[in-house]
């Protein structure tokens, strides 16, 4: 799967968590307000209004972790592109864990502390 279509889907998650974020807090308002009203009994209401408001704040939690997340990506990836820097390796590996990006990198270490490695 590509970036663009990870990031799509990341996208399209979390505006659907912040749909149901939408409908869980104004189905929390209308269970009170129709408790108020005495259309429905206030502790029905408050349970109805508490159960509604815990699904609006986890569609709340999901939906800004999406979309943060699709925001995190998208300026990394043009803060990468503005550095001039590769893209990021999609095997799932860590930083230091590639190859090494330079020839000096490839060659036998010497110094005061480490004897010099004779080539074979």
């Amino acid at each position: 799967m590509t970036q663009t279509r990870r990031l799509a889907k990341t996208r399209l998650i979390g505006f659907a968590a912040m749909g149901v974020c939408a409908l869980g807090y104004v189905g929390a308002g209308l269970a009170l307000l129709a408790g108020k009203t005495g259309q429905i009994d206030m502790a029905a209401a408050g349970l109805a209004f508490a159960v509604l408001a815990l699904i609006g704040e986890i569609g709340l939690w999901v939906g800004a972790a999406c979309l943060g997340l699709t925001l995190f990506k998208k300026r990394k990836a043009m803060l990468n592109r503005l550095l001039g820097r590769r893209p990021a390796a999609s095997g799932g590996l860590t930083r230091g864990s590639g190859p090494p990006r330079n020839a000096q990198a490839l060659q036998p270490r010497t110094g005061p502390c480490l004897p010099a490695i004779p080539k074979p």
